[in-house]
């Protein structure tokens, strides 16, 4: 049955919304403008407080007052106002903590739906308080801002970390349908990363094995409770639908690709003065963190996304740079690869980026990253680019440049967006062994850059399998294909994007920016229609919607649990030290008497 869309109030909860960390948060917030559209101001995002919300413009609009008095007399705190992004949603930003106990709500989690939350540390309780919150929040304002007697009521939760907020909802307002999306499942990621090929031996996984082999079973039992009760269960594609099935037990309802939002993305396939002026930034800053200049038609490639070293093919990249920068060796063609990747670091490296030659590198013989990497021996791309000698000497013909930081125009080394450092470059390699949509190679295309992807990935198969062909999207081949033969073709993809005349660089520019348009959010957020009609179907057979709750019968809120069982409330004890031996106290927990002089 399709829904009323005018008198329905749809709610979305995710970790990410006005909180970039990775690609859920370009889902949320390149679609939010579609959303907006079909929902218009009956639709609200939540998402976590956490004091300096980027993006976030609180506001004391009269629409929020009801729902303000509501959540503080049931001491929820929360902040409200809109997401400065294009459609301006509407955001409530909930704050969870110290609000639970933690050992009772994973009881009740356990209790209800069999969660094992036993073996959950801090990454996984605090989303889960998170979620459960953002589902008290919403059944609040049923009473106020979405009374179901009104129109539906719908609840879309991203990712295992908002599922406790679908199970709170599932207890406390069963008339609002549930959806649950899963852009990866936590045992396909985890077994991938060790380098397992699941998509070969997925038959023979055991889940809850598995699980506990690699100590994710309180996330996948979250994972795979919520994919359970929701109404309608969604995934990004048909190749992480099929993971999910075996995985967390249900197959997806609807497939529901991701998209962009193509109105708010600039063409630049053929005016390249703004790119232009891009590039000779990167180029000037990475002259400063190599001590030399760079050809002004050296070809920039470009990885980003996600530190996963493996699963982001980040480690076949790199040793395809190698077999690139030996075949150059004897040429005039010179390559800049920017390493864009999200890892630990404490802050730009003054001495890097100075472009002082006085000043040594402590990164081997020059400088690679440009700010201070956390646990610089381990890292996994420093220690590749010695190893493969890629380290940015005078005479290699290819130079990587490390850059760990989040590309928000404040990073201290290029002091540019993502966006911006992406249309500048000549080719985005994104090869990928685990990737079950692939937001990194479907926005370097929309930006006009010729892209490199899998057919391990769900944008690579939407390229040949609903495009028919690959206009400008190289789509490598990784599944049942060796390590050595993947790094063999896409040193081959990558020698030829170097040495490509620029009149055909410029034709396939047109062609990616063409392909981007077809995976547009016009085309792509019908699939999320569909799975509100679903749950809103589901919702209805239970008999869930006539049985909601109007506001105008509910005078008073009284919160109140049964239970024959015990309940458990923690507590402290802190042991009182004589005063002589008081600061034993201060050296067990810190280290900061290991390096300090007088201790």
């Amino acid at each position: 049955m399709q829904h009323d869309q005018a008198h329905t109030t749809l709610f979305e909860v995710s970790w990410e919304v006005c909180n970039k960390v990775g690609g859920i948060y370009a889902v949320v917030s390149s679609k939010a403008l579609e959303a907006v559209e079909h929902y218009g101001e009956n639709y609200y995002l939540l998402g976590p407080d956490l004091g300096d919300n980027a993006e976030f413009e609180e506001t004391d609009e009269p629409c929020w007052k009801a729902l303000r008095e509501i959540t503080a007399q049931r001491n929820l705190a929360c902040r409200f106002g809109r997401w400065a992004i294009p459609g301006r949603p509407k955001v409530i930003l909930v704050d969870f903590r110290d609000r639970y106990n933690q050992g009772q709500l994973l009881f009740e989690l356990w209790n209800r739906y069999g969660v094992d939350s036993i073996s959950g540390g801090w990454d996984y309780v605090e989303p889960v308080m998170f979620s459960t919150a953002c589902g008290e929040v919403i059944e609040a304002a049923c009473q106020t801002l979405a009374d179901p007697a009104d129109g539906p009521v719908l609840a879309h939760f991203h990712e295992w970390m908002c599922g406790g907020g679908l199970l709170a909802l599932k207890q406390r307002a069963p008339f609002v349908g549930t959806i649950f999306t899963t852009h990866a499942t936590m045992l396909g990621r985890s077994m991938a990363g060790s380098g397992f090929d699941i998509y070969k031996q997925m038959a023979q996984i055991n889940p809850k094995h598995e699980a506990g082999a690699y100590n994710i079973t309180a996330k996948c039992s979250m994972e795979t409770a919520s994919a359970r009760e929701a109404d309608c269960f969604t995934t990004v594609s048909r190749i992480t639908a099929d993971e999910a099935t075996v995985f967390l037990g249900r197959s997806p309802d609807v497939v529901t690709p991701n998209g962009l939002d193509m109105r708010v993305v600039p063409d630049y396939a053929k005016d390249r003065s703004v790119p232009e002026g891009f590039r000779a930034k990167i180029l000037d800053a990475a002259e400063r963190l190599l001590r030399r200049e760079l050809a002004p038609d050296t070809r920039i490639f470009i990885i980003s996304g996600r530190y996963e070293h493996h699963n982001k093919g980040i480690d076949v990249f790199l040793e395809a740079l190698a077999g690139v920068n030996e075949a150059l060796r004897q040429s005039q063609t010179n390559v800049l690869a920017l390493c864009a990747v999200m890892g630990g670091h404490s802050g730009v490296n003054p001495d890097a980026v100075s472009g002082d030659p006085s000043r040594p590198s402590d990164q081997g013989p020059y400088w690679i990253s440009s700010h201070h990497v956390y646990n610089q021996p381990q890292d996994p791309i420093l220690n590749a680019c010695q190893r493969l000698g890629l380290d940015n000497r005078p005479e290699n013909h290819v130079q990587v440049v490390f850059v760990p930081a989040l590309l928000n125009g404040r990073d201290g080394f290029l002091n540019m967006k993502y966006e911006e450092v992406l249309a500048a470059c000549d080719l985005g390699v994104f090869p990928s062994w685990y990737e079950p949509w692939g937001y990194t190679p479907q926005e370097s295309a929309a930006h006009c850059v010729p892209t490199v992807t899998t057919d391990l990935s769900g944008f690579g198969l939407w390229v040949r399998e609903v495009q028919g062909h690959e206009s400008g999207v190289t789509v490598l081949p990784r599944r049942q294909t060796s390590y050595a033969d993947t790094v063999s073709a896409l040193r081959g993809v990558l020698l030829g994007y170097a040495s490509l005349e620029s009149g055909q660089l410029a034709q396939r520019r047109v062609s990616v920016r063409s392909l981007s348009g077809a995976c547009s959010w016009e085309h792509f957020y019908p699939y999320y229609l569909q799975a509100y009609d679903q749950a809103l179907d589901k919702a209805v057979a239970r008999g869930a919607l006539g049985a909601a709750p109007s506001s105008a019968s509910l005078t008073r809120v009284l919160e109140a649990t049964m239970s024959t069982t015990p309940t458990l409330h923690s507590f402290t004890a802190v042991a009182a030290l004589p005063e002589p031996i008081g600061r034993l106290r201060e050296l067990a927990r810190n280290l900061w008497w290991v390096w300090h002089p007088e201790c």
